[in-house]
């Protein structure tokens, strides 16, 4: 080759004539052999570009199904779980999506035949779980979840025929995509390579800058369509979005939103593209909202991330968005465009307003209650105080909450109540810790003040509150005091001297004082009646007070319940002949009964006299007394008119009285069954009534069989 070209160009060895044809002829055939390799280099080039632009495409297509058949899968899952509708139909158009990009790569025409083969095999898998999921959503609406079973595990067989060959297939074409690119990577140094050769001459020189210029035509339109897909698949995303979304130019005019704020207003998009943002139709009912989004857009256009709440109309209905607009800066650090994002929070800020309402109302009812109310953690620290709580003690909120509640109530935790386990208490759960207890508290004065406290205790997460409900007794003190120093008086004042009265008309019955005449006679019993009434008036008020004191005691000893019966009867014969009315008794009863004799007779006597007072002459009063394994049952059985129903409530009330319709009817005192069901009770018994405004009435009382010896 040197000698070939050594004689090629020895111009001394040519004519003159011959030299120039010579180097033409080289040159031409220099550049013709530059220019055969450009060539194949460049078409060679140009192959491996469209075969990689064409693998790089399918590639694509392939993991946008992959990506989708998961997305049905969720779609499904999410289906069979809950049967929403609104789910249904996010599955069929999932479905959809995938029936398209099944058909786009039935016309893929990159792949080997035995990859084609492999596809069309997954394609056609991949059609038999669109028709059988497409099945199963009709059928989970339908008729539920047991219907599909059957279904879904064929589905999940289909998955599996699909997953594997998919991912393989989708593997393959990456090692494609990457030996593509590999390729054109040598290709690039080779044309760097020519490009370098081509300067020596014009010629070349323009020929390399035309293949560049193809080149990047070629390129720039590749990477056009990549672009152009990739702001579809951006706005298919983005119009699927929950939240509103827009883009606005940094002068506020609005650029671009999606679907879901189109929907939402109901207005044409050419009504609201490159128009102000808050001149918008969502924004007239309302001008100070304008100004608000005016000066936001302005404050994110300096470059400042604004967050604000607006209202807008959606038709009829005025609708509360939590809207954000967010800068988005170029490499120079300037503003290009601003973000829009609003969500709905009408739900929310209704929901706010309804809990605040409620507090208001809560609020209003502790500062107007009567009663003091305060709430305090476990150690006792006042957290919270209502206005009459400050006032019962004598401290403004602001001087007593944060301080220990033994300020005002040293008694406030009893050591019992100490020892209640709070710990227990789930979230959400409210207990009673106590009810009624009186308690002694002090004033800022240093001033004594009884009072009555209810507790009960509250768990909100790991916090646990005390309210405590603090009433001032004062009043019922002093009441109970004057009502003492009454039964006092009573005993003393008024007792003392009617038995004096009763002694001397009992020595002047007798004939102490001297004969009494016929005409005087009447006039002592009716003295001696009305003495003995008003002694045990004056009894039953004293019995009263022992049992509201919790001093009443009884005397227990072994009765034969015989003789209480006879005893109490013979109290009232007399009351009987008078109201001409009969009694009579049935005991059975064999054995002896432990009980205070004496008060047991003072019920048997107040359940006859009521019998006989409400009994019409010519009629029977009846005592009976049944003796049982567990109780003795006594019984008095009247033939009045009964008792009616909206009355049965005060029959053994304190100072309660029945209306009655007999002429012959005498009010009592409205103590005597209340003092019966007192005895009763403090025998550890039970007392009722049953009647009837046919047959009368039936009281009784049970009493335990507590027979001598026994305990």
């Amino acid at each position: 080759m040197q000698d070939f070209l050594h004689r090629l160009f020895n111009y001394s060895a040519r004519p003159a004539q011959l030299r120039i044809p010579l180097l033409v002829l080289v040159v031409a055939l220099l550049f013709s052999g530059f220019g055969l390799f450009s060539s194949e280099q460049f078409f060679s080039q140009l192959d491996t570009s469209r075969s990689a632009v064409s693998i790089s495409e399918l590639l694509a297509e392939l993991q946008s199904l992959n990506t989708e058949l998961r997305n049905l899968d969720a779609f499904e899952r999410t289906l069979l779980l809950t049967g929403d509708q609104s789910i249904a139909q996010n599955f069929i158009q999932s479905c959809n999506l995938l029936s398209e990009h099944v058909s786009r790569l039935r016309s893929s025409k990159t792949l080997s035949p035995l990859s084609q083969s492999r596809l069309r095999d997954i394609l056609s898998k991949i059609d038999q779980k669109i028709n059988l999921g497409r099945k199963i959503s009709v059928e989970r609406i339908r008729s539920g979840l047991a219907s599909v079973s059957s279904d879904v595990n064929a589905e999940q067989g289909l998955n599996i025929a699909i997953t594997a060959p998919l991912s393989a297939l989708i593997g393959e074409q990456t090692r494609l995509k990457d030996d593509s690119t590999a390729t054109m990577d040598n290709a690039r140094v080779t044309t760097q390579f020519l490009i370098l050769a081509f300067r020596l001459a014009l010629a070349v020189f323009m020929v390399i800058c035309l293949l560049l210029a193809t080149r990047y035509l070629t390129e720039r339109k590749a990477m056009e369509a990549l672009l152009k897909g990739a702001e579809t698949k951006f706005r298919a995303v983005l119009d699927q979005t929950f939240q509103f979304s827009g883009v606005l130019s940094p002068q506020g005019e609005l650029l671009d939103f999606n679907r879901t704020l189109l929907g939402f207003s109901e207005v044409d998009a050419k009504e609201v593209l490159h128009k102000p943002f808050w001149e918008l139709t969502w924004w007239q009912h309302s001008p100070q909202t304008q100004r608000d989004l005016r000066a936001a857009v302005a404050k994110a256009a300096a470059g400042d991330f604004t967050r604000l709440e607006a209202d807008v109309l959606s038709g009829s209905e005025r609708v509360i968005l939590d809207l954000s607009v967010r800068p988005v800066k170029d490499e120079a650090d300037h503003v290009s465009m601003l973000i829009l994002e609003a969500r709905d929070i009408t739900r929310h800020k209704l929901a706010e307003q309804a809990s605040a309402e409620r507090a208001a109302r809560l609020k209003a009812i502790l500062e107007t209650a009567p009663d003091g109310i305060v709430t305090l953690t476990t150690n006792g620290q006042i957290e919270s105080v209502n206005d009459a709580m400050g006032a019962l003690f004598g401290y403004g909120a602001e001087e007593i909450i944060g301080e220990n509640i033994d300020l005002v109530m040293p008694g406030f935790f009893p050591e019992a109540e100490n020892e209640i386990n709070l710990d227990t208490l789930k979230v959400g759960e409210r207990r009673i810790v106590s009810s009624g207890r009186e308690a002694t508290g002090i004033r800022k004065d240093g001033s004594i003040v009884p009072v009555e406290l209810s507790l009960s205790a509250l768990r909100l997460g790991d916090h646990q509150i005390i309210t405590g409900i603090v009433r001032d007794i004062t009043e019922r003190k002093e009441a109970q005091q004057r009502l003492k120093d009454f039964y006092s008086s009573v005993s003393h004042e008024l007792r003392t001297p009617l038995t004096s009265i009763r002694t001397a008309l009992s020595l002047i019955e007798e004939g102490v004082a001297g004969a009494i005449t016929p005409e005087t006679k009447p006039i002592i019993e009716i003295a001696q009646s009305e003495a003995d009434r008003l002694i045990r008036l004056i009894n039953d008020l004293l019995d009263i007070r022992k049992i509201e004191e919790g001093k009443f005691v009884l005397n227990i000893s072994e009765v034969d319940p015989k003789q209480l019966v006879e005893k109490a009867i013979d109290s009232v014969r007399n009351i009987a002949k008078d109201s001409q009315v009969e009694l009579v008794s049935e005991i059975n009863a064999a054995s002896s009964l432990c009980c205070d004799e004496d008060r047991i007779i003072q019920v048997l006597t107040n359940l006859l006299s009521n019998a006989i007072k409400y009994s019409p002459p010519n009629q029977r009063v009846s005592v009976s007394v049944q003796e049982g394994k567990e109780a003795y049952l006594f019984a008095v059985i009247d033939a009045g008119c009964g008792i009616s129903e909206n009355q049965i409530h005060k029959l053994f009330g304190r100072f309660e009285q029945l209306q009655s319709n007999l002429s012959n009817h005498k009010h009592g005192s409205g103590l005597g069954l209340f003092i019966s069901k007192a005895i009763v009770e403090h025998h550890g018994g039970l007392i009722g009534v049953d009647t009837s405004s046919e047959k009368g009435s039936r009281f009784w009382f049970k009493l335990p069989a507590l027979h001598a010896g026994a305990g």
